[in-house]
C-alpha cells in the first residue's frame, strides 16, 4: 500500500513511512531514496532525519550516516534516540571525545535507558583509565538494575575487564606464572566433574565477581557453596576462565588470563 501511494503523492508522511517500512524488512539500500525524498520534502522532518542515519549506518557509511543525525538533533535537541545514534555512529569512527557530550546528553534525558548508559559506559571506557572509575558505576548500575538482561552480562564481561587490566603490570606484561598454576589446578579440579558441577561453580564465581575479586591481594580469601576451601581472587578466576572455555573453547571471558590459559594446556 505504501508503495503504491509512493508512486502517486508527493507526501512527506507517505515518504516516511515507505522508508520505515523498508528498513525494518531489512531492505536497507531501498529505504534511503524515500527518506531521502522525504527530507526534501520536508527539511524539518526530523525523525526521517534520524531514520536515514541509520540506515547509512547499517551500511557501514557512517561519515554519511552523521550528517543527517546532526541534522536532527538540531532540529530536535532533546530527541534521545538521536542523540544516541549520533554519539554510536562517532564512537564508531573512534571519534569517542565527539561522541561523549552526545551520551552525556542521552542519559541525562533518560537515565533509565540501558542502551544508553551503557553507551555512555563503553564511550568513557574508550578514553582511558582516567574515565575508568565512572564507567565503572555505570556497568554496576546496569548490572545491579536489570539482573537477567543481555545487557548486565555485557556490562558485568567489560567491568570485569576493566578490573583486570593491571593483571600484568607487576611482571611489565608478561604471562601471570601465578596464574599458569592456578589453571592447572583448575583444570586437575574439573576434570572429573560433570559439566553440570563446572557450571554451578562457573555461575557462582561470576556472581560474586560482579562485586569486584582481589586479583592482586592474595591474603583476600573467597569462599564457595559449590566448592569446598577458600580461594584468592586469582584462583577465582582461574577457575572461570577454564570453567567457560570447557563449554565454549572460543568465549571471551573477560579475565585478561588467555596466554596463561594457552600455557596450562600446553603444560597438561
Amino acid at each position: 500500500m505504501l508503495e503504491a501511494l509512493y508512486g502517486m503523492l508527493d507526501d512527506a508522511d507517505i515518504a516516511y513511512n515507505y522508508g520505515v517500512c523498508l528498513s525494518e524488512l531489512r531492505r536497507i539500500e531501498e529505504c534511503i531514496a524515500p527518506l531521502e525524498h522525504c527530507l526534501a520534502l520536508d527539511p524539518e522532518y526530523a525523525n526521517a532525519a534520524v531514520t536515514l542515519g541509520v540506515a547509512l549506518a547499517r551500511q557501514e557509511r557512517l561519515a554519511d550516516a552523521q550528517a543527517p543525525l546532526e541534522r536532527a538533533v538540531k532540529l530536535e535537541p532533546e530527541n534521545t534516540f538521536a542523540l544516541r545514534n549520533l554519539g554510536a555512529v562517532l564512537a564508531r569512527q573512534d571519534k569517542f571525545e565527539e561522541a561523549l557530550p552526545w551520551f552525556r546528553k542521552a542519559v541525562s534525558l533518560d537515565s533509565e535507558h540501558p542502551e544508553g548508559l551503557y553507551n555512555l559506559a563503553q564511550c568513557l571506557e574508550q578514553l582511558g583509565e582516567a574515565h575508568w572509575p565512572e564507567a565503572r558505576t555505570l556497568y554496576e548500575q546496569l548490572i545491579k538494575g536489570y539482573p537477567g538482561h543481555p545487557i548486565a552480562d555485557a556490562a558485568t564481561t567489560r567491568a570485569n575487564r576493566m578490573a583486570n587490566a593491571n593483571l600484568h603490570d607487576a611482571v611489565a606484561g608478561q604471562p601471570r606464572m601465578d596464574a599458569v598454576m592456578q589453571m592447572q589446578f583448575a583444570m586437575q579440579t574439573f576434570e572429573p566433574m560433570p559439566r553440570e558441577q563446572v557450571g554451578a561453580i562457573v555461575m557462582e564465581i561470576a556472581k560474586l565477581g560482579q562485586n569486584g575479586l582481589a586479583i592482586n591481594d592474595p591474603d583476600k580469601r573467597y569462599t564457595l557453596e559449590t566448592l569446598p576451601g577458600d580461594f584468592s581472587g586469582l584462583q577465582l578466576l582461574s577457575l572461570m576462565h577454564v570453567g567457560l572455555k570447557q563449554f565454549d573453547p572460543s568465549a571471551d571471558t573477560g579475565s585478561g588470563l588467555d596466554r596463561e590459559y594457552e600455557i596450562a594446556k600446553g603444560m597438561r
